[in-house]
């Protein structure tokens, strides 16, 4: 089976029933969670006519022909700072010290910068001529009243939250995260922390998926290790399965003595969407469907199972959340190095990205290392059976978190 057939075989089986309702947060704690709603503006913004700079607000008709060689005397009316609010009439042959932020009294329609004046306080001179609307913010200018500003499935950003603060939201509805557990198998893992006995090594792959899925707000709030039992992973994963939309297990999905995971999924009665990929490291892969919940069944091996993670994770949480924003970043990048290597499944390979150039590969191939990944941004993913070499373009799969 391809990638994206396994992918499609995912998708068909993610539907928005599996996600986990809605709720309302204080803006200030809306960054990175997903818009439940539309958001339309409550008001024009800015909601009044407002000067862009300090200087005088006038007629534009009124100052026609202006220059420092025959200035323009107008009377001043009054001085309006920023945040205040004064009903002046228009008359003609007058002007309004504004400084920047400050309301325009209808009527006048533009504003000279004070260096074009002399700065007169009762009568002032003007030496520049100027259209109208200079200086000058409309109301509405940034945002219209009624205006639709952000669809539902939004992925919140700072700028996202600060144009709702402009619209006076201090709240907003956002869908609940998605639940995900995961699962360590393996008698020979320990913890961070404890003792490092003979045959025994420590777990990575969990904490870097949960760092992974922390990192776009979402919730990973159930991690352990479970040894080779099947009767134990059974109970997790039944246990599992009634808090979170999906569960990740990584390990024993191969076909040797301790890979348990097949067996246990037969025996809890989970469907099996998939086993097997035309994919490499990570041939293994199991996708499944217990219950309401997916199951996305990992190698133990730490690249094999962060590579495959980003293959199927994110398109999963992308239709649960409803938000596309969450979609595996790819695209096409041109080989600076080349990738000789000829393999009989399709390769994920550890790159770094710069410019649309794939400018570094990771050094070692190996599916249990991956400390050479904190120098890579994406995977290269390459066709069985190709080799490349430098000018080639190939298709890449950005990490999560990481930048283009």
């Amino acid at each position: 089976m391809t990638i994206d057939e396994a992918v499609l075989l995912f998708l068909k089986n993610t539907t928005h029933d599996m996600d986990t309702g809605i709720e309302s947060v204080p803006l200030n704690a809306a960054f990175g969670r997903v818009l439940a709603e539309d958001v339309v503006s409550r008001t024009d913004v800015p909601s009044f006519n407002r000067s862009a700079m300090d200087g005088y607000a006038v007629s534009s008709m009124d100052i026609q022909g202006a220059c420092e060689a025959s200035p323009v005397l107008l009377r001043v009316r009054g001085e309006i700072l920023a945040g205040d609010h004064r009903d002046i009439v228009y008359e003609k042959g007058t002007a309004v010290r504004v400084m920047t932020g400050g309301y325009i009294p209808d009527g006048y329609d533009c504003v000279v910068m004070q260096e074009d004046t002399d700065y007169g306080e009762s009568e002032v001179r003007i030496f520049k001529s100027i259209p109208p609307y200079t200086n000058y913010a409309k109301t509405g200018e940034d945002v219209k009243k009624g205006e639709l500003i952000f669809k539902r499935g939004t992925l919140l950003g700072a700028y996202h939250i600060g144009v709702m603060a402009s619209l006076g939201y201090s709240s907003i509805r956002v869908k609940k995260s998605i639940s995900t557990t995961i699962i360590s198998t393996g008698s020979e893992l320990v913890l961070p922390g404890q003792e490092l006995l003979p045959g025994k090594i420590y777990n990575n792959s969990m904490y870097i998926l949960s760092s992974a899925i922390r990192s776009r707000y979402l919730d990973a709030p159930d991690t352990e290790v479970v040894s080779d039992d099947e009767l134990l992973l059974a109970d997790r994963i039944r246990a599992a399965s009634k808090t979170s939309q999906i569960i990740i297990t990584t390990g024993a999905v191969s076909v040797g003595k301790k890979d348990i995971v097949p067996a246990v999924l037969e025996s809890i009665g989970a469907e099996i969407l998939f086993r097997g990929v035309d994919i490499q490291p990570g041939t293994p892969t199991m996708g499944a469907v217990y219950g309401d919940t997916l199951l996305l069944c990992l190698s133990g091996n730490p690249f094999a199972a962060v590579a495959n993670f980003e293959v199927y994770f994110w398109e999963l949480a992308s239709v649960l959340m409803g938000c596309d924003a969450l979609k595996p970043r790819t695209g096409f990048a041109i080989m600076d190095v080349p990738y000789e290597k000829k393999n009989v499944h399709t390769r994920l390979i550890r790159a770094k990205v710069l410019d649309g150039h794939i400018v570094a590969l990771g050094q070692k191939h190996l599916s249990s290392v991956i400390s050479n990944m904190t120098e890579c941004n994406c995977l290269i993913e390459v066709e069985k059976g190709r080799t490349t070499g430098v000018g080639d373009r190939v298709k890449i799969r950005m990490l999560s978190g990481a930048e283009i």
